[in-house]
């Protein structure tokens, strides 16, 4: 039982610091356009 709920803590912990770091990107590249134009 404390195993699952461990497992699943993780997924949704590195699902949302994948999120995080896929907006963080985009927002560099839109930064770095914003910044070249």
């Amino acid at each position: 039982m404390l195993t699952l709920v461990k497992s699943l803590l993780f997924k949704t912990f590195s699902y949302h610091i994948k999120k995080a770091f896929i907006s963080k990107e985009k927002a560099l590249k839109l930064d770095l356009y914003n910044f070249g134009t």
